[in-house]
């Protein structure tokens, strides 16, 4: 037990650790997805934070390699300098995310060398900045692609959305366009490839269903296949 005990410490400590040292576990070419126009891929990768305690960050992005640092202004204002370089080809550009629950901004990079952004904070701001920093992120496409993902993405979620069962599109059933796009997710992201059955109703007499039943059920609505990744389950909502 005690073996156990000390395991789990050191894990807990090597994450706390890596988290310190700005180091992220996902990168564009590491995440689960490999199609760049995939449900939610157009959500851009955690790259860093940046802080008064953590005022450089250093990272490699599609195009350019990236300095990024923090200087301070006044007690209302900051600057992050973003320095862009060793550009990989002619025509390729980065975009980058920079926010926090108060602050959001969003810069494409084409050009390499030094760039300013000021931000100034309300009262509101400085609290949440000293607590959160300001965190960095990574668009991993470019805009075509982004925005064809947030379509595929829309996909997954729009439609079957009334209790209505005649209506097209937005009746009770799931169109065939949005059970697709959450088939595919599932696959992308599970390794799981869903059976096609024939749907039939079944009643089950009352006095047959015992204490400690399980119903579970999937609806491909992007709903429940969220769940089963984020649980590993092969159903979403349960009773």
């Amino acid at each position: 037990m005690q073996y156990l005990t000390n395991k789990f410490r050191s894990a807990r400590l090597e994450k706390e650790l890596k988290a310190e040292s700005n180091e992220n576990f996902f990168t564009c070419d590491t995440r689960i997805a490999s199609d760049p126009e995939a449900v939610f891929d157009f959500l851009p990768m955690y790259i860093g934070n940046i802080s008064a305690r953590t005022p450089d960050l250093k990272f490699t992005g599609r195009c350019f390699d990236f300095t990024l640092r923090y200087e301070n202004r006044t007690e209302s204002s900051f600057d992050l300098v973003v320095n862009a370089s060793n550009k990989q080809s002619l025509l390729c550009k980065d975009y980058l995310f920079f926010g926090n629950t108060e602050l959001r901004h969003i810069d494409m990079y084409f050009e390499g060398g030094d760039h300013r952004i000021t931000f100034n904070l309300t009262p509101e701001r400085v609290v949440d900045f000293d607590f959160n920093g300001l965190q960095v992120f990574q668009f991993c496409s470019g805009i075509q692609e982004e925005a064809m993902s947030l379509f595929h993405t829309l996909e997954a979620f729009v439609g079957g959305i009334s209790d209505h069962p005649l209506i097209p599109f937005i009746g009770s059933h799931t169109p065939p366009y949005m059970e697709k796009a959450n088939l595919d997710f599932i696959k992308e992201t599970m390794g799981l490839e869903i059976e096609k059955r024939e749907i039939y109703d079944t009643h089950v007499p009352a006095d047959y269903i015992q204490s400690g039943d399980f119903f579970l059920i999937l609806r491909l609505d992007g709903l429940d296949p969220m769940i089963m990744v984020g649980t590993g389950s092969r159903g979403a909502h349960c009773v």
